[in-house]
């Protein structure tokens, strides 16, 4: 889970360009550091002149710093910035983890998808979550393993997780899976994602059936 975003400096950005943003990098001030590597990413590909900055970022000893930095570089960076975010997959911060993970799920980048599986079952219930739903977006050998094991997991989280993963992943062969889970599950919620999840395979599912009927 994120934690609370810290109070934000007066730092107006209205006429600044984003190499003034990059210079007010080397701040002593870690509030005002947090603010600015905020706006960069919300910039996007905008602000690739500061990757080399953000990337930086992710080694500062407040894990504030390295947080924002994370989900800055998925904003910015592209799949060649994969590695340098997979270090932080065992940073001591369960928030920063979080968010490392969301970050390489944006970026889509499949090379990441081991490192993941690696780290699933050790990992805190919320990380847990996040994982599932990251690698629906990566995709990759033991995904959909993990995802249906997970489907009758004990906790309704990674039930949920599960579910939402499968309807990132797109694979049509899910859908019987799915149609239990909504069918079946004691949980509303974990029951409302597995409906969210068949409508959003509805168009592949459908194609699967009429190959099955054939």
């Amino acid at each position: 889970m994120s934690p609370s975003p810290p109070s934000e400096p007066n730092t107006s950005t209205d006429n600044e360009s984003i190499e003034e943003l990059i210079q007010q990098l080397t701040a002593e001030d870690s509030a005002t550091r947090c603010h600015i590597i905020k706006t960069l990413g919300r910039l996007g590909p905008e602000a690739t002149n500061a990757l080399p900055s953000i990337r930086k970022a992710l080694n500062d000893p407040d894990f504030k710093i390295r947080l924002e930095a994370a989900i800055a570089l998925g904003f910015i960076g592209t799949k060649d910035d994969t590695h340098y975010l997979l270090p932080l997959l065992d940073d001591e911060e369960e928030a920063v983890r979080f968010q490392t993970i969301s970050a390489i799920a944006f970026l889509r980048d499949s090379h990441a998808t081991p490192e993941l599986l690696k780290r699933y079952d050790q990992e805190t219930l919320h990380v847990k979550d996040q994982i599932l739903r990251a690698l629906g977006h990566l995709g990759g050998d033991g995904v959909y393993d993990l995802l249906q094991r997970e489907l009758t997991a004990n906790h309704p989280t990674l039930r949920t997780g599960a579910v939402v993963g499968f309807g990132f992943l797109g694979d049509p062969s899910a859908c019987t899976l799915l149609q239990e889970v909504a069918e079946k599950d004691p949980n509303r919620i974990v029951t409302h994602e597995a409906r969210i999840a068949i409508l959003q395979l509805q168009d592949s599912c459908n194609l699967d059936a009429k190959k099955i009927k054939k």
